[in-house]
């Protein structure tokens, strides 16, 4: 599969000098920010203030949308009032039945990000559950790599953040790593 904007698109690319477009499967929105990871017949898409979208690929002609998570929040505003707005899902990495997120919420008072990472059972991916959490970083994260029970997240385009996820349900910090742009 590829992802835009508005679609995900499977494809053929067992020639990969031609490859074919087997079905694709258009959103009623644009994702400003995204990610794909496919696992077995199922692409993740982290699709920025839309969340994680789960999406069955079994039927690469008839892709279908069969599960995602949001995280809204609550905006009030002196002249517009109180809205609901939605955290930005940026990356992603699916491991077995849970699924790695990493995004920002809204900006804070001093301009920097609320960054996070959060784990979510996808045992049932029509029932998306959040398990874990971890944040309260300035930078949101543009990768995430999980293996051997660390989460592997870059940052800043120059950094390096581990978290342990050992226990899916209490990730813990273990290390941040500065790389001086060089």
């Amino acid at each position: 599969p590829t992802f835009d904007a508005t679609r995900l698109a499977v494809l053929d690319v067992s020639q990969p000098s031609a490859p074919i477009l087997l079905g694709q499967y258009t959103w009623p929105f644009v994702a400003r920010q995204g990610d794909l990871q496919v696992a077995g017949d199922r692409a993740y898409v982290a699709a920025g203030v839309h969340g994680l979208r789960i999406v069955d690929i079994g039927n690469a002609a008839a892709p279908m949308e069969v599960g995602s998570f949001l995280w809204p929040y609550e905006v009030r505003d002196p002249t517009r009032g109180a809205r609901i707005e939605y955290e930005a899902a940026t990356c992603l990495c699916v491991v077995d039945d849970h699924a790695f997120v990493g995004g920002s919420g809204p900006r804070l008072a001093d301009g920097s990000w609320a960054a996070w990472l959060r784990v979510l059972d996808v045992g049932d991916p029509t029932l998306p559950t959040q398990v874990g959490e971890i944040g309260g970083w300035d930078t949101p994260p543009s990768s995430v790599a999980v293996w051997s029970g660390h989460a592997y997240l870059t940052v800043g385009g120059h950094g390096l953040r581990v978290v342990d996820v050992s226990d899916r349900t209490a990730p813990r910090a273990v290390s941040d790593v500065n790389v001086p742009p060089g």
